[in-house]
């Protein structure tokens, strides 16, 4: 990580966290990866429906689960007997039972924050690289400072995609339950073009 992106913009002084020790400002375009953050972190997990968690993981539940049990209805019109050996299809019935967990679990986190989370907002603080890649690109999660009963905390919300949707600064509202979080997207205002 190179040295320069560790400097405040303001006022040259170098970074030891995320909001600059000398003039209060926060660390914007800085590389703060490294750099320890301001406010401790709350453990969150996105319960947000998307292409990849539902979508993507049901066609494999739907097209592995029934390869994976083709055994127990397929036989050999010829002979009356099994003719492909069982074991073959347990890899397929093994990733189709993984995508329906994923699936089901997406879903589950879903209905609990609509059901019973409630609403709250908060200010993106800025991007990082995810661990997860979409088409060699990496995913980005979304640091975004929230209020709590103990103070002010970081959320690190993975956005499952490679898009960074949200201004740094700019205020988003989100639905929690316990640990799980959805950005409740904003309603597209109608250009009046008149």
């Amino acid at each position: 990580m190179a040295e320069k992106n560790r400097v405040c913009k303001h006022c040259g002084a170098p970074l030891l966290s995320e909001v600059c020790q000398y003039c209060g400002c926060r660390a914007d375009g800085a590389d703060t990866a490294g750099l320890p953050a301001e406010y401790e972190t709350i453990d969150c997990s996105n319960a947000s429906l998307t292409f990849w968690n539902t979508i993507f993981a049901g066609i494999f539940s739907v097209m592995f689960g029934i390869v994976g049990c083709m055994p127990l209805w397929v036989e050999d019109i010829t002979t009356g007997s099994e003719s492909m050996p069982r074991l073959f299809f347990v890899p397929f019935a093994l990733v189709g039972a993984g995508a329906t967990v994923v699936v089901v679990y997406s879903l589950y986190k879903y209905a609990l924050v609509s059901l019973k989370g409630k609403e709250i907002t908060g200010t993106v603080y800025g991007y990082m690289d995810d661990v997860v890649s979409y088409n060699h690109r990496p995913g980005q999660v979304c640091k975004i400072l929230v209020d709590t009963l103990k103070g002010k905390r970081f959320i690190y919300y993975s956005l499952q995609g490679t898009n960074r949707p949200y201004p740094v600064n700019g205020k988003v509202r989100l639905m929690v339950y316990k640990n799980y979080f959805r950005i409740i997207k904003e309603p597209k205002k109608e250009e009046n073009l008149f």
